[in-house]
């Protein structure tokens, strides 16, 4: 002689009708499946009568960072200026790059223009990690604007290399190598100081 079934075992979950219920709430009476439900002091709630009855955890705010840890991210986008900044000026003081903002013309040469984007890229991302404002670029930030400012360096080491013979180089462009290499090294400290 089969028994018949519990009342229990002829309930579908209240909030999951495609699960079969393990029990009901003790607070609402509610159909609850395995997933749903949750142990409370001795007795078996829903999981929106659990939210209720223990409330929901109290999150402590963030400790803010402080200035020390803020300090790399800080002279890398320093530095990182400084490079764009070294852009706008003259490279040369006879030859093609004369003018204000004659690394950002494309010429001949390409080399001084990439070495402007991409100091203006490295840049870009330094600022997204001293702002600290998007968690998700904050993560891939800190690579990027270190990798990027080494290629930058590499760009403006190339249009160094490259220039011709009888060119007479302004500070600009050693101000811009210098700084996008101190701001390589920087992120790379901070990347390793963080793993």
């Amino acid at each position: 002689m089969a028994s018949e079934p519990t009342a229990l075992e002829s309930k579908w979950c209240g909030i999951h009708p495609d699960r079969q219920a393990v029990d009901s709430c003790a607070e609402c009476g509610r159909a609850a499946c395995l997933a749903c439900a949750v142990p409370v002091r001795g007795r078996v709630l829903c999981a929106e009568c659990a939210r209720r009855v223990v409330g929901e955890p109290v999150r402590t705010p963030l400790r803010p960072r402080s200035l020390g840890s803020r300090f790399p991210d800080a002279a890398a986008a320093t530095l990182l200026g400084i490079a764009l900044l070294a852009t706008l000026l003259p490279w040369d003081r006879f030859g093609a790059l004369t003018g204000m903002l004659s690394a950002w013309r494309l010429g001949p040469d390409p080399w001084p223009f990439l070495a402007g984007l991409l100091l203006l890229a490295a840049t870009a991302a330094s600022g997204v990690v001293l702002l600290r404002r998007w968690p998700t670029l904050l993560r891939y930030s800190a690579v990027a604007y270190t990798a990027v400012a080494a290629a930058a360096a590499g760009a403006v080491g190339m249009a160094l290399l490259r220039a011709p013979d009888f060119a007479s180089h302004t500070p600009a462009p050693y101000v811009a190598l210098a700084a996008a290499l101190g701001a390589a090294l920087v992120g790379a400290v901070r990347l390793r100081r963080t793993s």
